[in-house]
């Protein structure tokens, strides 16, 4: 399952693109209430096909999962939750002022769902 981001961002590398493609792959967590939904982003659908590493930091963050009442299909899970999660202000500053979300909603876009 991906999600392809259309803004603008700067890889590791120095190259500015205007899309990222983000693979994500969840994983259930031994204590079965936990996801870990870990997400690698490349410069785009080929660069992924074709083996290419990623373009930016590979990362991972851990959501609360409920078997009984989200069902069964984790990634689907999964990708709704990480949406949310790059979407949504992480925290606030030293000011506590909200932190900005990594990207804006209506830049994020569900691509290949299987």
């Amino acid at each position: 399952m991906a999600l392809l981001v259309s803004e603008t961002v700067t890889t590791r590398e120095g190259i500015t693109t205007g899309e990222i493609y983000v693979r994500i792959e969840p994983k259930l967590c031994i204590c079965g209430s936990k996801l870990d939904v870990e997400y690698s982003h490349y410069v785009s659908k080929t660069a992924y096909t074709n083996g290419a590493s990623t373009c930016l930091k590979n990362e991972k963050i851990r959501v609360d999962y409920d078997r009984a009442t989200e069902g069964s299909d984790i990634l689907s899970i999964a990708h709704t939750k990480l949406t949310d999660y790059l979407t949504t202000s992480q925290g606030t500053d030293s000011d506590g002022n909200p932190l900005p979300p990594n990207y804006s909603p209506e830049n994020v876009s569900n691509v290949d769902l299987v």
